[in-house]
């Protein structure tokens, strides 16, 4: 009987180890990210583009973000997409301030 009983309370404690991992991996994956400001500080076209589409990510940068831009003169060569005509950079889709000298 105390086999019994010992096995029980192994398996029992088992069950509530298992049942809290889960519960954690749920809280911390699936669980979206508390909103915060995120700064994306950029020198060129290609940090711009990275910039902008790291900003649209709201899983990832949850929230507004600000992009400042270093004081130089950002020359678009080709399109980046289609979406709301051939422009140079990508569409926002979220909450961006972009500072800068002359902006």
């Amino acid at each position: 009987m105390k086999k019994l009983e010992t096995k029980l309370a192994n398996n029992s404690w088992y069950f509530i180890l298992i049942s809290l991992l889960i519960l954690g991996f749920i809280f911390s994956v699936i669980m979206p990210k508390s909103a915060h400001s995120t700064e994306f500080s950029v020198s060129g076209v290609n940090d711009l583009i990275s910039a902008i589409n790291s900003a649209n990510d709201e899983f990832e940068y949850p929230g507004p973000d600000t992009i400042s831009l270093t004081p130089e003169v950002y020359l678009l060569t080709e399109a980046d997409n289609e979406n709301d005509g051939p422009n140079g950079l990508p569409s926002i889709t979220s909450t961006i301030t972009i500072n800068g000298s002359r902006v």
